[in-house]
C-alpha cells in the first residue's frame, strides 16, 4: 500500500500517511514496519519543520526501537532536547495527531 500511495503525494501529505501507517503497524504489533514507516517520515518532518509530528515520531521510534533492540540513544537525545525546549506545551501522541488530521 505504501508504495502505491507515497509516490503520488506531496511532501505535506507524506508525513500524515507515513504516521498513520506507523500507528496502524504498531497497533497490529508489526514493530519492524512501524519503525520503518516512522523512520521514513522523520527526515521529511525535519526538513519541513513539522514540529507537531517530530516529537510524536521520535517518541514512537524510541519505544519501538527499544522493543526491537535497536540503538535509540541518538533519537532519545533529540527527543529530550525537543521536550526541554517546549516546556509547558502539550505533546500529543502520534495516534492522536493522526486521528485529528484525518477527521
Amino acid at each position: 500500500m505504501e508504495e502505491k500511495l507515497l509516490p503520488w503525494q506531496s511532501p505535506a501529505l507524506i508525513v500524515p500517511t507515513l504516521s498513520a501507517l506507523a500507528v496502524c503497524y504498531r497497533d497490529l504489533e508489526c514493530a519492524e514496519q512501524a519503525f520503518a514507516a516512522a523512520q521514513r517520515a522523520l527526515p521529511v518532518v525535519r526538513r519541513y519543520g513539522l514540529d507537531r509530528h517530530r516529537v510524536a515520531l521520535l517518541d514512537l521510534l524510541v519505544d519501538v526501537g527499544y522493543e526491537l533492540g535497536r540503538p535509540v540513544a541518538q533519537v532519545q537525545e533529540e527527543l529530550m532536547r525537543l521536550k526541554d525546549t517546549e516546556r509547558g506545551q502539550v505533546s500529543h501522541s502520534l495516534k492522536e495527531l493522526v486521528v485529528q488530521q484525518f477527521l
